[in-house]
């Protein structure tokens, strides 16, 4: 299976790849414009790995995008959210005279956009669930000019200070996504799961975005919502295709990532501030789901 960035090469002008490509290496964005059919994103009608995160906006166009078996219409006034473990397969209809925008993030951009714990585990489970959302006008009209100034910045990308307005663009422009989804609160979860089983995912998510600090065992969660833990791990699994036991770490590690390169705490007031025992288990809790030690990861 071929990666998204071997397609664009194949698709692309070599010179114009390597144009693209050294952007994301130095900057971790990409932001094109892409009209009257002219420039449309690059995905493939042969499956696909992602590999980067990206979001498409299309203020004109149809095509029919298959995300991970998953088909869906695109028509105007789309947004889509392609997170970079999708498979895609992509096809364009003939005759087609698309219009908008699409965003490519590199994994190391997101990081150092500092976004608080509590928002974007929930925008990142929007997201997940539901790719393609259908905006209003007043909505395309918002979103582009955030993607008009993204634009501007990357092609005047010339100082220190560049990469920092384009990261504080993306966390304003991810904030006002959040309150776009929350305001298609229903369309945020398929529909082929039942309301008792979303409200209780949904209250685990909320108790467990107030209490992980605190409180990293699913009993604790279970016994909170009044249901048994396995109960609770059978729900969350089947709204969200991820274990109870995940969102938690997420939320963790999330914080922890954030209080190691944005705060002066120690590791040990960290790993206390987390209610770990000791700084030893925090190291070793935090290696095993971040691949470095508290202290790599700081230096890096």
């Amino acid at each position: 299976m071929e990666n998204i960035i071997n397609v664009a090469e194949k698709k692309l002008g070599i010179e114009e790849f390597n144009t693209l490509k050294d952007k994301l290496n130095k900057f971790g964005l990409i932001v094109r414009k892409f009209e009257h059919g002219k420039n449309t994103p690059f995905y493939s009608d042969m499956p696909i790995k992602s590999g980067v995160f990206s979001i498409v906006l299309v203020k004109k166009g149809n095509s029919t995008i298959t995300i991970n078996d998953s088909a869906h219409e695109i028509s105007d006034n789309s947004l889509i959210f392609i997170l970079p473990d999708y498979i895609l397969k992509h096809k364009i209809h003939k005759q087609i005279n698309a219009s908008g925008y699409v965003i490519i993030l590199s994994i190391d951009f997101l990081i150092n956009v500092q976004i608080k714990t509590e928002y974007i585990i929930p925008i990142f489970l929007k997201f997940y669930n539901n790719p393609i959302v259908k905006l209003t006008d007043k909505e395309i009209d918002i979103l582009c000019k955030y993607f008009d100034l993204l634009s501007i910045e990357e092609s005047e990308n010339t100082s220190n200070t560049s990469t920092l307005i384009s990261s504080g663009i993306i966390t304003s422009l991810i904030y006002r996504l959040s309150n776009i989804f929350d305001s298609k609160e229903n369309n945020i979860i398929s529909d082929n799961k039942s309301k008792s089983n979303i409200r209780i995912f949904k209250e685990f998510l909320q108790l467990a975005i107030k209490e992980f600090r605190t409180h990293r065992e699913i009993t604790y969660y279970a016994n909170a919502l009044c249901v048994t833990p396995k109960y609770l791990s059978t729900i969350v699994k089947e709204v969200s295709k991820n274990k109870a036991s995940k969102w938690i770490e997420l939320l963790v590690i999330t914080e922890a990532k954030s209080l190691l390169k944005y705060s002066d705490m120690t590791i040990q007031e960290i790993a206390y501030n987390l209610n770990f025992a000791n700084p030893s288990f925090f190291g070793a809790y935090f290696k095993k789901y971040a691949g470095l030690t508290p202290g790599e990861y700081r230096k890096s």
